[in-house]
């Protein structure tokens, strides 16, 4: 059986604009959902998917962990 994960990230919210880039304890709050699937070892693939480009660089260290950004 084939697991795949597909994870989108809005950075255009209506009610908190940007709020998968606010601070948590010093990190972007998708920092948080990027860590913890790129140590799910039962996922085949692990998909990051945003339209805007200013969360590569949050997407990038976690692409090394299998993790792929798309958009």
């Amino acid at each position: 059986m084939k697991i795949v994960s597909f994870i989108p990230v809005k950075l255009n919210n209506q009610r908190l604009p940007g709020k998968n880039m606010v601070l948590l304890k010093g990190c972007p709050t998708c920092n948080y959902i990027f860590n913890t699937i790129s140590k799910v070892d039962i996922n085949n693939e692990k998909y990051l998917h945003s339209s805007d480009e200013a969360i590569k660089p949050h997407t990038a260290p976690y692409e090394d962990k299998g993790c792929v950004f798309e958009t």
